[in-house]
């Protein structure tokens, strides 16, 4: 399997313990890289976990698209030949972001200032992805899936119509 273009990931699932857990890793990565707001972020641009300034967080548009400028990046480095990719950071005047990975599914997104060094970033990225790697691979599983009530009561052609002959060219 191509490791830039995995399967479809099944649907997310998260528990309320497992979530509070997330956030806390995630104030602590705040804490630990003096940044100022963090947000697990999954594949498809969803957020899962966010921490820090709250004026900073919006209804999830730049969730994705961090995520789709994170893939669009990891591609055009995989086209020129690069195996290894191990994030996306953007300095700007006054607030700057590190995009890493967590997992195949997840990314960290990091957003600090001008006085946090982008060195300390990355590295506290490493450690607290790990963190993140090992709370969510302890989550318990999700629950089954539970029938629908109409399900027992879904109708085939005939049973509708009485007879399969509608369906026949007359």
């Amino acid at each position: 399997m191509d490791p830039f273009f995995p399967a479809p990931s099944s649907p997310l699932f998260m528990d309320r313990e497992t979530a509070a857990a997330l956030r806390q890793i995630l104030v602590a990565h705040c804490n630990d890289a003096d940044a100022s707001c963090a947000a697990l972020i999954e594949e498809s641009g969803t957020v899962c976990a966010l921490a820090g300034d709250d004026s900073l967080h919006d209804h999830g548009e730049t969730a994705a698209l961090a995520a789709g400028a994170y893939h669009a990046v990891r591609e055009t480095a995989r086209r020129l030949g690069e195996s290894a990719f191990e994030g996306l950071s953007h300095e700007g005047r006054h607030k700057h972001f590190h995009l890493g990975p967590v997992d195949s599914r997840f990314l960290l997104l990091t957003v600090f200032g001008n006085d946090t060094r982008l060195a300390l970033v990355r590295a506290c990225s490493t450690r607290s992805a790990a963190r993140l790697r090992d709370c969510l691979a302890a989550q318990p599983p999700p629950p089954p899936p539970r029938a629908s009530p109409l399900a027992r009561h879904r109708l085939n052609a005939e049973e509708v119509l009485g007879t399969t002959d509608f369906f026949r060219e007359r």
